[in-house]
C-alpha cells in the first residue's frame, strides 16, 4: 500500500464516518507562543479543545505536517524523524471511548482500511494510579471488538496518561502495537513492551481528555470528553509496506537513492548508514520548512531550519558526498512523492535557498573541522595519561561558531581516545539559550493607525504586491510584517537575497496590470478552515480567533487572503503602483516601500 493510498484511506474512512476534513496548518505555530513549530496533530487545533475557538464540526480529520527536534539525537535509527506527517482524527465533545475503539479496529483490520491481521495487534490502556482509576472501560470495548485479554496491556502513567502540562486537560490514552514477527525479536523474553524493534506502536487510537489537572495530585472531571487520535504516516507505511525501517518506504527510498548515488552502499559502516539517514531526514524537513515560508536565520524557526541544513551538510561532508546538483535531484523526487498532497513543495526557489545556505556554511564548516582536530590533538597531548575528557565548553564554542554538531565532534573525539564532557556542553548551551531568549524581538510591524478610507487603497495594494512577489519569486515568499500610512506602504517578506532591477520591474508591471484590469475586490465572511480550504493565505492565524467569523478578500484568481483591514471595491481605484525602495531588514527578510501615484 503506497503512502498516497494510506493517506487517502485514512481520510476517506473518517469522512465516511461524519468527520470533516480540515487542511494541514502551516508548520510555523503562529498562534501559540509556547511553540515555534507545529509538533503534533493537536498542536494546530488546540484552541478548539481549550474553548478559545469554535470548531467547524465536532468531528474532524486531517493529515498535519509536523516538525520535532526534541529527539534530534535519535534521528538515524529506523523510525525517528524531524519532519513527519501525523494522521489525526478528533471528537470534540461528541463521541467517546466506545466509538473511538470501534472506529480504530475497523480501520486497522477491515478490507477498506489497512487490512492488518488481528492476531498481530496489541493494545495498551492506562493501568491507573492513586489519583485516576484504571481505564477498564476502554479495555472492555477492546474485548468487545475481539481483542483477547492477553493482548490488552496495562501500562503506567508515563506511558498511557496524556497531560498537556502541569495543569490543564489530560486523560488516559490507548495505543495500538503491531508485532512485526520473530525476525525482529531481541530474545526469548521479548514482549510488546520491548524497544527492540519487533513491536511497533502504530497508532495512538485515543487520547481521552476527560480530566482537568489542577495539580500533581488533584484531578477534576471535565464537563465533556474529547478524543484525539494520531498515527505517524512514516511508521505506518513501514508496517504496511513490510519494510525494516521507515527509510525503506516509498516516502524515503527515492531520496536515499539520490543521496547515496556515487557511494558504495554495501561498504558503508553503521555510522555512515546513520549519516545517510540524517542527511535524508534533515533535507526532507528543510524542503517542507522552506515551502512554508521559513528561511535560515539565527532566530526562532529560522534557527531550527539553519541547524537542520547545517547538520545535513556536515554529514554530507563526512560521507564525502559531492554537492553538485544534489538539491535539484532531491527536489524532483520530493515533487514526485509529495506535491499531489502538498503542492507548496513544488517550488524551485527552495533549491536556491538550500544552495545558498550550503555554500555559506561549507567554508565555516571546513574551518571548524580544522579547529576541532587541532583542539583534540592539543587536549590529547596536554592530558596524556591523565584524562580522556574533551572540554564541553570548547565543543559548544566550536558548534556555535562553526556549526560542527556535537555528535560529529563526539565521533572525531573517539579517534583521539577522548570523550566530550556533555554536562559542560549542556551548561554552555543553556547559558546561550538564556541569552538568546532575552534578546528575542517581535517579528511583525504595526498596522493601521489611520482612518480606514485613508489607507484602504494601499491596504489593497499590499495584497496585490504579496501575490505578485509570490508569482515572480516563488511561493516561499511570505509576509513578515507591514506598516501603512496614507502616503506609502511598507511590506516585509521572507526572501534570501536582493531583488534584481528586472524582478522589481516585473512585480510593478504585474501589480499595475491587475490595477488596470479593474478587478472587483470581493469581501466574503466565512470560517477559518473553509477559507484555507479554498486556498486563502492566512499567515497570522492569531488574528482570527473567532473561527465562524473571518473575512476573506479575493481579487479575481490572483489574490485571496484573510484580512481584517479596509479595502477598495475595485482595483481601478488604486492609481499607479510604484516601488521606491527594496532593502534588507535582517537575515532572510526583505522590505519594499511603495506608493500609489496618480495615473497620467
Amino acid at each position: 500500500m503506497t503512502s498516497a493510498e494510506i493517506r487517502q484511506r485514512f481520510i476517506s474512512f473518517f469522512v465516511k464516518n461524519d468527520h470533516l476534513e480540515i487542511p494541514s496548518a502551516n508548520l510555523v505555530a503562529r498562534d501559540d507562543p509556547s511553540l515555534l513549530l507545529v509538533n503534533s496533530g493537536m498542536a494546530a487545533i488546540k484552541p478548539y479543545f481549550t474553548g478559545e475557538e469554535k470548531p467547524p464540526h465536532k468531528r474532524l480529520v486531517d493529515i498535519q505536517k509536523c516538525v520535532r527536534t526534541e529527539d534530534l539525537e535519535e534521528v538515524g535509527d529506523p523510525h525517528h524523524h524531524t519532519f513527519f506527517e501525523m494522521l489525526g482524527s478528533w471528537s470534540i465533545g461528541d463521541y467517546g471511548k466506545k466509538l473511538a475503539v470501534e472506529l480504530a479496529w475497523e480501520l486497522l483490520t477491515s478490507d477498506e482500511g489497512f487490512n492488518l491481521e488481528a492476531p498481530k495487534l496489541y493494545v495498551t490502556i492506562f493501568a491507573g494510579n492513586d489519583y485516576i482509576p484504571a481505564d477498564e472501560e476502554t479495555a472492555g470495548y477492546w474485548r468487545n471488538v475481539g481483542v483477547p485479554d492477553e493482548h490488552i496491556l496495562r501500562l503506567p502513567a508515563e506511558d498511557n496518561l496524556w497531560v498537556s502540562g502541569p495543569t490543564g486537560p489530560c486523560g488516559p490514552c490507548t495505543e495500538v502495537i503491531y508485532d512485526r514477527g520473530e525476525k525482529y525479536s531481541c530474545g526469548i523474553d521479548c514482549n510488546p513492551t520491548c524497544n527492540c524493534g519487533r513491536f511497533y506502536e502504530i497508532w495512538n487510537a485515543g487520547v481521552f481528555m476527560q480530566y482537568d489537572r489542577k495539580s500533581e495530585t488533584e484531578f477534576d472531571k471535565l464537563p465533556f470528553l474529547s478524543v484525539d487520535t494520531g498515527a505517524g504516516l512514516e511508521r505506518l507505511a513501514a508496517v504496511l509496506q513490510g519494510k525494516d525501517s521507515n527509510y525503506e518506504t516509498d516516502l524515503f527510498a527515492p531520496l536515499v537513492t539520490e543521496i547515496t548515488s556515487g557511494l558504495n552502499v554495501d561498504s558503508l559502516t553503521p555510522r555512515q548508514k546513520q549519516s545517510v539517514r540524517i542527511v535524508t531526514d534533515h533535507l526532507r524537513a528543510a524542503f517542507f520548512l522552506i515551502a512554508d515560508g521559513v528561511t535560515p536565520s539565527n532566530k526562532q524557526e529560522g534557527y531550527v531550519l539553519r541547524r537542520l541544513i547545517r547538520r545535513a551538510v556536515t554529514h554530507q561532508v563526512l560521507l564525502k558526498i559531492e554537492h553538485k546538483d544534489l538539491y535539484f535531484r532531491l527536489f524532483k523526487q520530493i515533487i514526485d512523492i509529495y506535491s499531489d498532497f502538498y503542492p507548496e513543495v513544488a517550488n524551485p526557489g527552495i533549491v536556491d535557498i538550500l544552495k545558498i545556505e550550503h555554500q555559506n556554511f561549507l567554508k565555516a564548516l571546513q574551518r571548524g573541522l580544522n579547529v576541532l582536530n587541532r583542539e583534540l590533538s592539543e587536549v590529547t597531548q596536554e592530558n596524556a595519561g591523565k584524562t580522556n575528557i574533551f572540554p564541553g565548553e570548547i565543543a559548544f564554542e566550536i558548534e556555535s561558531t562553526y556549526g560542527v554538531p556535537l555528535e560529529t565532534q563526539e565521533e572525531l573525539a573517539e579517534n583521539y581516545g577522548l570523550e566530550v564532557d556533555e554536562k559542560a556542553y549542556q551548561k554552555a548551551y543553556e547559558e546561550h539559550q538564556e541569552l538568546s531568549r532575552k534578546g528575542a524581538a517581535s517579528k511583525f510591524g504595526k498596522v493601521q493607525e489611520y482612518a480606514p478610507e485613508e489607507i484602504a487603497p494601499l491596504h489593497t495594494a499590499t495584497h496585490l504586491l504579496h501575490a505578485a512577489l509570490r508569482e515572480i519569486l516563488g511561493v516561499q515568499v511570505k509576509q513578515a510584517g507591514q506598516s501603512l500610512t496614507p502616503e506609502r506602504l511598507r511590506f516585509d517578506f521572507t526572501f534570501e537575497r536582493k531583488l534584481t532591477r528586472e524582478e522589481i520591474e516585473k512585480v510593478e508591471s504585474l501589480v499595475n496590470g491587475k490595477i488596470k484590469a479593474g478587478l472587483a475586490v470581493i469581501k466574503k465572511e466565512t470560517t477559518f478552515h473553509q477559507a484555507v480550504k479554498e486556498g486563502a493565505l492566512a499567515l497570522f492565524r492569531e488574528k482570527y480567533k473567532e473561527v465562524d467569523k473571518v473575512t476573506m478578500y479575493q481579487i479575481d484568481s490572483f489574490s485571496k487572503e484573510l484580512c481584517g483591514g479596509p479595502h477598495v471595491e475595485d482595483t481601478s481605484e488604486l492609481g499607479c503602483f510604484k516601488i521606491v525602495k527594496e532593502e534588507s531588514v535582517g537575515k532572510g527578510i526583505r522590505r519594499i516601500k511603495a506608493v500609489l501615484e496618480e495615473n497620467n
